[in-house]
């Protein structure tokens, strides 16, 4: 078995812990519907929706490929968006609201390449990423280069002067029978999202009001 192997497969591995219904599980994706950052309002997508049409920050789809896994979150925020832009651009500051990351740090040799590290069950996991596409303060695109396959975008859109919406995709590339499996139920990839991307997302949210908004 080759080493690319293994670590799909430690990806599928943990892709599979996060997506294991159970009381824990359960428990926190309630108290995380229920806490204060609500989910945006139907009439705020529709807002959302045809401002990100206007500024031409939405990917027109193309077809999924049949080993990808995608999962999305979105939330509104009390901050403008140039704040969440840069903050969430700073790279190195990722662990401090993703906590299923360990670090990310920039390349000495290599400034345009960052290095990401999580670990599971006692684990290291790490791949090299590149940002693809930098539209301040619209668009964060990534995508890893090498060890685990994985790709990564931000959508910010303005609401006001003050708020801003959010929306977080991530894509992993996993064996496909695995992600026929793990596609099965709807449920799967909204155990997820509740899980790792809103979490992730209520965090920054917490993190930049406390640090980055200070008068």
């Amino acid at each position: 078995m080759t080493t690319m192997m293994l670590k799909s497969l430690r990806l599928t591995g943990l892709l599979v812990i996060l997506l294991l219904p159970g009381e824990s599980l359960i428990q926190g994706s309630y108290l995380y519907r229920t806490n204060d950052a609500p989910r945006t309002s139907g009439s705020r997508l529709n807002e959302v929706a045809s401002k990100a049409q206007e500024e031409d920050v939405v990917t027109q789809g193309t077809e999924t490929p049949s080993n990808h896994i995608v999962v999305t979150s979105e939330m509104e925020m009390d901050i403008p968006i140039q704040v969440c832009f840069d903050a969430f651009s700073d790279l190195p500051r990722q662990p401090s609201w993703s906590p299923w990351l360990h670090s990310v740090s920039y390349d000495e040799k290599n400034p345009h390449e960052t290095v990401w590290k999580m670990r599971y069950l006692g684990l290291p996991i790490s791949w090299r990423s590149i940002s693809t596409n930098n539209q301040r303060p619209h668009v964060i695109e990534w995508k890893s280069i090498k060890g685990l396959k994985n790709f990564g975008r931000v959508d910010f859109t303005q609401l006001t002067e003050r708020t801003t919406h959010m929306k977080l995709t991530l894509t992993f590339e996993v064996p496909r029978i695995a992600a026929h499996v793990l596609t099965q139920s709807p449920k799967t990839t909204r155990m997820v999202e509740d899980r790792m991307l809103r979490t992730t997302l209520q965090n920054f949210r917490n993190v930049v009001l406390e640090n980055d908004m200070k008068e």
